[in-house]
């Protein structure tokens, strides 16, 4: 159940999450994008080429007269291309920072990798430790200052980055006599 503003209760379908965002973008914002710049081409066309009305006119005056009322409606349509072309350049620049974060981040451990629960990880990522390469260098006090981690996280923690390293160690050890090996032949 869901309070809303004015105060009365909402109930949502089991197994609907109800959003409390009113962003309408929040979810497949390329597809609502995309569908925005294709309702607002035709307006497009309509004022790049304003002789296909003339012709339609000519042509059909109903056709002319459904068209004459779409332009009367162009000012919307072309608010919603120029919201969707906006949109599509926002998702496409999200999208290549991502994949160069991705590109640069690749070497790195992520955080979900390590021998800690879901609770643990999700307040470490909330915390903004995304990497066990990073957990490792922060200092106990500045895990301890943050709430609710208490002795017990900072234990789950310590013995995830213990095993992680011995881990890595393990894999440095039996990669050095393959590569010598490698080099001999």
């Amino acid at each position: 159940m869901v309070i809303s503003a004015g105060g009365t209760a909402q109930y949502a379908p089991y197994g609907v999450t109800m959003a409390s965002t009113s962003d309408p973008f929040a979810t497949q914002p390329v597809a609502k994008a995309a569908g925005l710049v294709l309702a607002g081409m035709p307006a497009a066309v309509l004022t790049f080429v304003p002789n296909i009305l003339d012709a339609l006119l000519r042509l059909n005056p109903v056709i002319a007269g459904c068209v004459g009322v779409f332009m009367a409606l162009s000012i919307v349509t072309w608010a919603g291309l120029v919201f969707g072309l906006i949109i599509l350049v926002i998702c496409a620049i999200e999208g290549v920072v991502t994949l160069v974060h991705r590109f640069l981040t690749r070497h790195l451990t992520p955080v979900d990798r390590l021998a800690v629960s879901e609770r643990v990880c999700g307040m470490l990522h909330r915390r903004g430790y995304h990497t066990a390469e990073h957990l490792v260098v922060v200092p106990e006090a500045e895990l301890r200052s943050h709430p609710n981690f208490d002795d017990r996280l900072l234990r789950e923690v310590a013995r995830a980055l213990y095993l992680w390293e011995q881990e890595r160690r393990d894999q440095s050890r039996f990669a050095r006599p393959r590569d010598n090996l490698d080099r001999a032949a």
